[in-house]
């Protein structure tokens, strides 16, 4: 018995070591970042931003094999269909994000925080010891378009040193996050919620974010049910069904905080839902990384919940939407790792939504806190989707008998 207890407690430990880690950074930042000198904050600010900086310079060139791969996958996986489920990807990804968006419109300016006095304040006592800031050789919208052409390229005509060289370049990128950054993520963390700290910003964010992590977390709940409805030609009692055979896949991305392990559980809840196992056996694999609507309604709903904190204001719309079409693309180069979506919208939200490292920094680790339910989201929205892209096979197939 005390044996299975060790052995439960070490997988939890080991599937949600980081999740851990960073409760207790957060827990010693709360109780004790106010004794610490002044010196010492500085040091680790300075060590946070420069980490940060230091992502940003690279995370151009790192995405790319990402998003190039992600392109490869899609076409090996099935020439009939692929069109389908890319341009499916894209509509269901824009939508969450403008769903977020909508969603945010009624919280911030007409609902549970139209009130709301909170004000991120941002005082200049912590500071840098010196700026380690160097621009990147390109923009992330670069990146995003040569891991495009790269990967469409490719698919069309296949090179097989290229897309081995394509693959190892996304194992190195992978081990950089892997074995480098994420390691030293609670370094990066800590500094900036020692300046948040500091500033008497944590107490507001404690007590204000605890009610909206309640809001994110029924606006996926309803968003993914019309999912399952929509999938099920709106007959609730089939939703339910579809729902609890996607259940235990979604309770395995839960807890270990991925979508691809959860995968083998989701291709045969898709298979039961769609009765059709060639639909599953494409839709799944190729979307598994690329189509994250936990990820896509919660990541904009955290920026926007931080940018009206510090602005008083909503993003303005015609901005949101070049962010929002960006996001599209950039979750195509989504990572492997826990928390892999927020990298790549930290520049976005720098270049697009005026964003500081103190305003990046906490929505990092605030979303570290939140990925296992995102992921869980994420697997159930997948679920839902392959459903309906069985819909819209079969209406391709009667209009093609037809014709």
């Amino acid at each position: 018995m005390l044996q299975l207890i060790t052995g439960r407690l070490y997988t939890l430990f080991k599937n949600h070591n980081l999740n851990i880690i960073l409760l207790l950074v957060l827990g010693g930042t709360f109780l004790f970042g106010q004794d610490l000198p002044l010196g010492i904050k500085n040091i680790f600010y300075t060590i946070s931003t420069s980490l940060k900086n230091i992502l940003l310079f690279l995370l151009p060139c790192l995405v790319i094999p990402f998003i190039a791969t992600s392109m490869l996958q899609m076409r090996e996986n099935g020439a009939i269909l692929v069109l389908i489920i890319f341009v499916g990807v894209i509509l269901s990804t824009f939508t969450a994000i403008f769903f977020a968006y909508g969603v945010s419109h009624i919280t911030f300016e007409t609902g549970a925080f139209a009130k709301s006095t909170m004000a991120l304040v941002s005082k200049n006592d912590v500071c840098n010891i010196f700026d380690l800031n160097v621009d990147p050789f390109f923009s992330i919208e670069i990146a995003l378009l040569l891991g495009l052409t790269i990967g469409m390229y490719f698919s069309y005509n296949p090179n097989n040193t290229a897309i081995k060289w394509i693959k190892r370049y996304r194992q190195f990128s992978t081990s950089f996050f892997t074995k480098i950054f994420m390691p030293l993520l609670p370094l990066y963390i800590f500094g900036l919620l020692l300046k948040l700290q500091h500033d008497g910003n944590c107490e507001k964010i404690l007590h204000e974010f605890q009610t909206l992590i309640m809001w994110i977390g029924l606006s996926q709940i309803f968003y993914i049910l019309m999912y399952f409805i929509l999938g099920n030609r709106f007959n609730i009692f089939k939703a339910f069904d579809s729902i609890a055979n996607a259940f235990p896949a979604a309770l395995t991305a839960f807890s270990s905080i991925s979508s691809v392990v959860a995968m083998p559980l989701t291709q045969k809840a898709a298979e039961k839902n769609t009765k059709d196992k060639s639909i599953a056996d494409l839709t799944i694999p190729a979307t598994v990384n690329v189509h994250a609507l936990g990820d896509a309604i919660a990541l904009p709903f955290f920026a926007i919940a931080i940018y009206f904190f510090t602005y008083k204001q909503l993003p303005p719309f015609e901005i949101y939407v070049l962010f929002a079409l960006l996001l599209t693309v950039a979750q195509f180069g989504a990572i492997s790792v826990a928390g892999g979506s927020v990298y790549i919208i930290l520049p976005l939200l720098e270049q697009k939504l005026g964003f500081t490292a103190e305003m990046g920094g906490l929505l990092t680790a605030i979303y570290l806190f939140v990925d296992p339910w995102s992921s869980a989201c994420n697997v159930m929205g997948n679920s839902g989707f392959v459903m309906i892209i069985h819909r819209i096979n079969g209406l391709r197939k009667r209009f093609k008998k037809k014709g």
